[in-house]
């Protein structure tokens, strides 16, 4: 597969004219070390990079060969150790690299004259931006531009260093002229432009240097500009010039223009150390120093200047020393120690200041100690002559003095007894022949870094004699090194640590200390969920040095102390069981070597569990909704409460709720399952639709009760006139359009819009039904107008129940307007009675009427009853639910018993009082029960005596069939049938002689006496109450009831 790859990738570059080979990549994919052996193996290095397949993290690339990169634009950033190994780069015309990082490296390298760059803004052969290690590289190019941008970093190595820079050498000229409209800085350097938290160490310029601007400018043989940066034994040899472009029309405060022999400019806590310029250094305006333009809060020490200091026909302030024009440190004091100068000094203006300064023209709190100028000085002003300053060696003020030297001996002699100051190792002065040098035997540079540290021999001559050795601070033996090549490295060391070392050069013996680096440990990035975060963690120590990451939290509440600590031998660290919509604290931390190293607790919050339901459809009588977030938080089973009952999601997050009212507003309750129990999230609110067609309330083979809600019933149409005409069409579905659909009359079953009717099946076949509403004028007409609802089909998954036949339904039994009353919708077999059957609660002689409304007034409020409708067919009898009620109104429901009483067995119970007879008709089985307070003479079935089959007062006969008659007589006690409510009052109530007695203790009560229909047939109190017929009577005395049997 790799192999495609890379032929995939040769096909690519030769479509677009770029020969590149990657097989050198694909065909070593265990290894973390690669050659680059021909240029097409370096433009595939170039193409993989670029196109995000690999970055080469972590990896070494070794340079086999010279590379020839003519009319070869590509560059990327560097990411890994790329070893030139002394090999050149021919014919290049842009950076070689974009940016070095972090972790790149970029050595021993050779940029050679066939290359140089004529154009750009941000300009550095080796690359642009430096974040990482620049070690001995050396660039012959030529550098020849003219800037048009306000801001331009030009320099034979990097333009922009962030990181380090050793043992580098700039060959090439180095031009740079601004455009005429543009004011801003322009900066350039021979090694490196622009350095900010950077060094450069053991670096040479020998190119010259030359910058014409219009306002700004800043431009030194090593580094343009420095900001806490560093820069050590470096020498330039590269005359510098830097030059306003015209004075004209330009005031003196318009103006900065800073040029040195190593840097023009050096602020913000830098350092020059052991530093040398042996080059002319010229300029027009401002200051000229042989090491650096101007400094503050900068350190200054071992510093020499050979070279020809000039500030020549300046129109403005004209100002040349020998080390730096103006040193001014605030606030806190500086060193400037142990610095020569041995070159000729001029300064000459025009119409302005000419200052001339052996060392330093004015320096401000500093320490100052062993400066030294030898050199010649000289100051001219045209035409003013009080306008020219010669300062033999230095000015100061608010300065520490520590000597004042005269002669390289007295230099010497201030080294030799104060070898270190203010932690600067004092370089050792030497005179011979009239030559005077500084002697940096045994000069080392050390880079600390976190378990590894690198150490550079910056002494011209290696001695491999001499050797390093590092201790602790409590003076153990850590290893020794010998100086056996130019630079080496000390593993194993102990991150945030200081560490001392002694070096033993011959009879040199010099000592000094270090400290490696304190690693960092940071939150990249912290993806909190709702019980867990998943964090990865990043630090400045290489992956390789950590033994593990980790981190401790706890929740960010007041009353918890307690930190949790996890860990993982990765960066990425996930972290379980915490609570929903909770603040938290994590401090992450890492270790290495056995040693903890930890960041400040950063502060988070778990995802708030918030299911989010959105309505998706709703009919009549259901609602469903969807989880939109389901997948995320299905774990903690998201539900809705509604109308009393939950109701969860299923696999794909959605939630059904059903039995709903039509045109009704459903508050939801959202809730979910939280480790801390069930908790309730918002609510939504949502209504079932109020017109439609729905679903059958029965069905069979030959018919089907539907129903539908029609909410324009009553209500007027566009035209005025209102919707009058309810009815369900119904067809065929198979029917063709012009076979007329047929119509049923709707039956308003509650009190509001809905409807419900039975259409027959004339035929077999599949039937669609649908609500239709209109009015009563011609189709035809102007007037007419109808609305339809949706066709439905009639079948079983459309129906509530499925039987063999369609049988009358009732529907809003209700008391209303002194009436009780209810809706009947006829079944599929013609009705040939209905009405109500009601009795007297614990009486079971029940009472039919043939009608479906009846009067309160017949009901006595004094008593409860029990009563249903019924409808009988020529299949039985169907009966509504049971309710119990009295004669205010009141209604209570018992339970559903609207199926019609066709099962194997029947139980009747005898209501009238005296003997008689009953016809059975498609009765299988049944049971027969004489009355409570009486019992079977006789009884015969079919003229055949049965009464031996009496149990308990009630005969159980099976496997009848056809019409049989039944004959009964009864006999009854004389005294009271049943007392429906216990006697406290010693009240005896009982019948004889076709009178009522009652004996009482309480004269005072009302009686009342109720035939079996509730009719009141007497009211008063009397003790002797005569009734009109034999039968069973209820009494009602106060709170208590009885039932007699009179005759």
């Amino acid at each position: 597969m790799k192999n495609v790859i890379s032929l995939f990738l040769i096909i690519i570059g030769y479509l677009y004219g770029v020969s590149q080979d990657t097989e050198w990549y694909y065909n070593n994919p265990n290894t973390n070390t690669f050659d680059i052996s021909t240029t097409e193996d370096f433009k595939g290095f170039v193409y993989l990079v670029q196109n995000k397949i690999t970055n080469f993290e972590g990896a070494t690339i070794n340079l086999k060969c010279n590379l020839d990169l003519t009319s070869y634009s590509n560059q990327v950033n560097l990411n890994c150790t790329f070893k030139g190994n002394g090999h050149t780069i021919s014919n290049r015309r842009y950076p070689l690299f974009n940016t070095i990082t972090e972790n790149g490296v970029l050595e021993d390298l050779i940029i050679d004259s066939s290359c140089g760059i004529s154009s750009g803004v941000d300009i550095g052969m080796f690359c642009i931006t430096n974040k990482g290690n620049i070690r001995y590289c050396c660039n012959y190019a030529t550098i020849d531009v003219s800037v048009f941008d306000d801001y331009s970093h030009v320099a034979g190595i990097c333009a922009l260093n962030y990181g380090s820079i050793i043992g580098c050498v700039n060959k090439g000229r180095i031009s740079v002229v601004q455009g005429e409209y543009y004011k801003k800085v322009q900066r350039i350097g021979g090694i490196a432009s622009y350095n900010q938290n950077a060094t450069i160490a053991n670096c040479k310029n020998e190119g010259n240097i030359s910058l014409t601007t219009k306002y700004y400018g800043m431009g030194a043989g090593i580094a343009g500009d420095l900001q806490h940066s560093n820069v050590i034994s470096c020498i330039n040899s590269g005359d510098v010039t830097v030059r306003l472009a015209d004075s004209n029309g330009i005031s003196a405060n318009d103006i900065i223009l800073y040029s040195g022999g190593i840097t023009g400019q050096a602020q913000v806590n830098s350092k020059i150390d052991q530093c040398i310029n042996y080059a002319t250094i010229k300029s027009n305006a401002e200051y000229v120093g042989g090491i650096a333009g101007q400094v503050s809060h900068t350190s200054l020490s071992n510093l020499v200047n050979y070279g020809s200091i000039q500030s020549i026909e300046s129109s403005f302030y004209s100002c040349a020393a020998g080390i730096t024009g103006f040193c001014r440190n605030v606030n806190y004091k500086k060193p400037f120690i142990n610095c020569v100068n041995l070159g000729t000094i001029s300064a000459y203006a025009k119409t302005n200041i000419a200052t001339a300064a052996g060392i330093c023209m004015e320096i401000h709190q500093s320490t100052v100690a062993n400066l030294l100028n030898i050199g010649t000085i000289s100051a001219n002003a045209s035409g003013n002559l009080s306008n020219k300053f010669y300062i033999s060696q230095y000015e100061t003020k608010d300065c520490d003095i520590l000597n004042t030297a005269n002669s390289i001996a007295d230099l010497q002699d201030f080294v030799s007894a104060n070898h270190i100051v203010e932690d600067i190792e004092l370089n050792n002065w030497s005179l011979e022949n009239d030559n005077v040098s500084m002697d940096n035997n045994a000069q080392i540079y050390i880079e600390p870094g976190f378990t590894n540290t690198n150490v550079f021999i910056l002494s011209e001559k290696i001695d491999p004699t001499s050797n390093i050795l590092i201790t602790t601070e409590d003076n153990k033996s850590v290893c020794t090194h010998f100086f056996s090549s130019k630079s080496f490295t000390i593993e194993d060391l102990m991150p945030d640590e200081l560490y001392k070392y002694t070096i033993t050069s011959g009879e040199i013996v010099k000592s000094g200390q270090f400290h490696t680096k304190k690693p960092t440990v940071s939150i990249q990035s912290n993806k909190p969920e709702y019980l867990s975060t998943k964090i990865v963690l990043s630090s400045d120590c290489p992956l390789d040095h950590i033994d593990f990451f980790g981190a401790y939290y706890r929740q960010d509440t007041p009353s918890e102390y307690k930190w949790t600590k996890i860990s993982n031998n990765i960066n990425s660290i996930s972290i379980t069981n915490l609570l929903d919509d909770k603040p938290y604290l994590i401090r992450p931390f890492i270790k290495i070597k056995g040693k903890e190293f930890s960041n400040v607790a950063n502060s988070f919050q778990t995802n708030k569990i918030v299911p989010v339901f959105t309505l998706t459809n709703a009919t009549l009588h259901s609602l469903e909704f969807v989880c939109d977030n389901y997948e995320d938080i299905k774990s903690f089973n998201p539900s809705l409460q509604c109308a009393d009952s939950t109701y969860s999601c299923n696999e794909l997050g959605n939630v059904l709720i059903t039995n709903l009212k039509y045109g009704q507003t459903y508050d939801c309750k959202i809730t979910y399952q939280s480790p801390e129990g069930e908790k309730s999230g918002n609510k939504i609110s949502a209504s079932t639709i109020n017109d439609g067609t729905d679903k059958c309330l029965q069905i069979s083979p030959q018919a089907a009760m539907v129903q539908g809600v029609i909410y324009n019933y009553g209500r007027k149409a566009p035209n005025g006139k209102n919707f009058t005409n309810c009815r369900f069409e119904y067809r065929k579905i198979d029917d063709h359009i012009d076979v007329p659909s047929k119509f049923v009359d709707a039956i308003l079953i509650d009190d509001n819009t809905c409807f419900a009717a039975t259409i027959p099946f004339e035929s077999n076949g599949i039937y669609q039904y649908r609500t239709y509403v209109d009015n009563t004028y011609n189709p035809n007409s102007s007037y007419y107008n109808k609305l339809v609802g949706e066709w439905i089909v009639a079948n079983k998954n459309n129906s509530q129940t499925s039987s063999h036949i369609v049988i009358p339904k009732f529907f809003n039994i209700k008391s209303n307007k002194g009436s009780i009353k209810c809706c009947l919708v006829p079944g599929e077999e013609n009705i040939i009675a209905s009405g109500m059957e009601y009795n007297i609660e614990n009486v079971e002689q029940k009472t039919r009427t043939s009608d479906l409304t009846l009067s309160l007034d017949l009901f006595s409020s004094q008593l409860s009853y029990y009563g249903r409708y019924y409808a009988e067919t020529k299949s039985g009898i169907y009966y509504s639910e049971l309710f119990r009620f009295n004669g205010s109104g009141e209604i209570n429901f018992i339970k559903n018993s609207d199926t019609p009483n066709d099962s194997n067995t029947t139980t009747l119970t005898i209501y009238s009082p005296n003997d008689g007879k009953i016809i059975l008709t498609d009765l299988i089985s049944f049971t027969i029960e004489a009355p409570k307070g009486a019992s079977f003479n006789t009884i015969t079935l079919n003229d055949v005596d049965i009464s031996d089959k009496i149990i308990e007062n009630a005969i159980e006969v099976n496997n009848l069939c056809g019409k049989n008659e039944l004959s009964y007589s009864l006999k009854y006690q004389d005294d009271v049938i049943e007392e429906v409510k216990h006697n406290h009052n010693k009240t005896r109530v009982y019948a004889k002689d076709c009178c009522i007695h009652i004996e009482s203790s309480n004269r005072n009560d009302i009686i009342r006496v109720y035939d079996t229909k509730g009719t009141t047939i007497y009211e008063g109190k009397a003790t002797a109450i005569p009734v009109p017929i034999e039968n069973i009577y209820i009494v009602s005395i106060g709170s208590n009831i009885y039932k007699l049997f009179v005759r």
